[in-house]
This record gives structure tokens, C-alpha cells and sequence, in this order.
């Protein structure tokens, strides 16, 4: 038996890839008495009644976190046979522990502290790991050893993820543990899901859009010269930057796009989905209404929230 300090730290390494533009931290904190005990004897013994992917993992993470005082977490894997869970000790150190072969003891680790955000491991489902991996199959990780992965991969964005050995595909799951799909620009459904993502209850906007190249974005009011952006991209759960920069555009209620308006006129603008094509909407017209503009293969045209098309002198001549 080895009795070890459970604030020591696991070996730097090199910072998380950067984003263009930083976003707002939902770091977890720990509570005021959440302290590491001062010493713990290891490696502690932890069978588990089940298998990690069926519902084991959940039993030994908890165990985890009982012996780290639940401290705020920087990193999880859970494979079929291994538990690795990363913590932030009292002196803001990252503590690494692994479980293996029935097993929790401390490990080595490249992890740095470097402000990035925490979380609580208990907040993600780890009843079924299993089911995760399946549907992660499903959606084309088809390596033979998959990981279940939570940890920040953008600033300030926490991430749950499947991924696989060797490397195929990383599939996102929200934090319920529903995949998130690879939306399309195109379809009713598509567009109502991916709309309703990045406005996300919110009644004022001073630019929504959507297109291949972009994702599903919108940029709220500035807030002391700071404009937020959420985006949906690709196969990734929205995320939000913050972009030093005001719009002279007026707000708008973003609840009033409709998604069969839109999917009907880019059917009438781009037939077949023949060229890409660029959607945004705002109010820079000075319209009542906004106007929505679409960049289809070079050729523009525009239209207002019901569908009903105008020419850009039209627009210019009403303002």
C-alpha cells in the first residue's frame, strides 16, 4: 500500500487548440468544504456489479469523485476497460486517477491547467456508456476501440464525444446524451432544428443565417460593445463566441423566420440544391419587417418573412 498526496499534479502539456474568438467560461465550481483529504491510501480496491459500459463506469466515477471530495473536473475517458477521470485539486492542479482491473489509482498524466472550463462528472450519462457507443457506430465511429471522452475542446465549451481507435469519426452528443446531428440547409426539418438552436428562446437578434460554410448562426444585441454569436456547425452542439463589434442593424424578433417560408424559396432560388447557398437576415432595408437575402452561386435574391420577392432596387427605393 502506498499512501499518496492527493493534490499532486500530472505532467503539462501543450494547450487545447484556440478558436478565433473567446467565449464565456461555464466552469463548474466547487463547493467552499470540496477539498481533497489530505492523504488517501492506494491503489484503492473498486469491483464493480456491472460491466463500464453498462452501467459499471457510472459506479466507479462516483466512487472517483468521493475520494477527490467531488472536485471539479477537467477530463474523462471511459473505454471498455478503463476509467480515467482528471480533477482540479485545491492548489488548482490537475490530479489524475485511473480504474482498472478492479483497481483506482493515481496516474500520469499531460494534462495542464490552463483556465479552462470544469465540469461534474455526474451530470453526463454514464448509466450506458454502452448505448453511446452504439449509436456513435450507427453514425459512422466505426474504429474498434471506442472512448467516451468529456473534457473542453473549445474555450470555454465542454464537449461530450465518442471517438475510436483507430480514428474514423468523432461523433457530439448533448449533454442528455442525444447524438447531435449533421444538420442539412435545405429541408424543413433540418432548418426548423437548426434555427431553433441557435435562437434558443431568444427575441431579439440583429442578424440570423445559415448555409454549408457558415452552420446556423445569429448575433444578439451588443452588450457594452461586445456582440454574441451562436453557432451550430456541422455535426457540433452550438457554441457561442463573443465578437468586439456593434451592428447598426435594428433588433428584430428572430421567432418570426419560418422554415417552410425559407426551405420553399431556396427550392424556388437553387433547384436540385445545385450551388451552395448563403442565408441571412436583417433589417439593414430599414424595413418593417426584415428582409431575408440569398446568395445562391453568385445570383441574389431577396425576399421578406412571408416569401415574397423583391428586387434589391425595390428595397433601396423604400427606405
Amino acid at each position: 500500500m502506498v499512501v499518496l498526496l492527493v493534490g499532486c499534479s500530472a505532467t503539462p502539456a501543450p494547450e487545447p487548440p484556440p478558436t478565433p474568438t473567446a467565449v464565456e467560461s461555464g466552469s463548474a465550481t466547487p463547493e467552499p468544504s470540496a477539498a481533497p483529504s489530505p492523504t488517501v491510501a492506494f491503489p484503492v480496491p473498486m469491483n464493480i456489479s456491472q460491466d463500464l459500459t453498462r452501467g459499471g463506469a457510472k459506479q466507479v466515477v462516483r466512487r472517483m469523485m468521493e475520494i477527490t471530495n467531488n472536485r471539479p473536473a477537467l477530463k474523462l475517458d471511459v473505454s471498455a476497460s478503463e476509467v480515467i477521470l482528471t480533477v482540479l485539486d485545491a492548489n488548482q492542479q490537475p490530479f489524475t486517477l485511473r480504474w482498472r482491473a478492479n483497481q483506482i489509482a493515481p496516474a500520469e498524466s499531460d494534462i495542464q491547467y490552463l483556465g479552462q472550463s470544469t465540469f461534474r462528472p455526474t451530470d453526463y450519462p454514464l448509466g450506458n456508456v454502452g448505448e453511446l457507443f452504439d449509436t456513435a457506430t450507427r453514425m459512422g465511429a466505426t474504429g474498434t476501440e471506442k472512448v467516451l471522452q468529456v473534457v473542453e475542446q473549445r474555450s470555454g465549451e465542454v464537449y461530450l464525444t465518442v471517438t475510436t481507435t483507430p480514428e474514423t469519426k468523432t461523433v457530439f452528443f448533448e449533454k442528455d446524451g442525444n447524438a447531435v446531428r449533421d444538420l442539412g440547409f435545405t429541408s424543413v426539418a433540418d432548418l426548423t432544428e437548426g434555427l431553433a438552436a441557435v435562437i434558443a428562446g431568444s427575441r431579439a437578434a440583429t442578424q440570423v443565417g445559415f448555409g454549408p460554410s457558415t452552420g446556423y448562426w445569429i448575433d444578439l444585441p451588443a452588450n457594452n460593445g461586445i456582440t454574441e454569436r451562436r453557432i451550430r456547425s456541422a455535426a457540433l452542439p452550438v457554441y457561442t463566441t463573443r465578437l468586439k463589434e456593434t451592428s447598426s442593424f435594428t433588433p428584430f424578433d428572430p421567432a418570426q423566420l419560418n422554415a417552410l417560408v425559407l426551405a420553399r424559396s431556396l427550392q424556388k432560388f437553387n433547384p436540385g440544391s445545385k450551388a451552395e447557398c448563403r442565408i441571412e437576415v436583417d433589417n439593414r432595408y430599414k424595413r418593417t419587417s426584415p428582409i431575408i437575402r440569398y446568395d445562391c452561386g453568385g445570383k441574389t435574391h431577396f425576399t421578406d418573412l412571408d416569401g415574397t420577392e423583391y428586387t434589391e432596387d425595390q428595397l433601396k427605393k423604400t427606405n
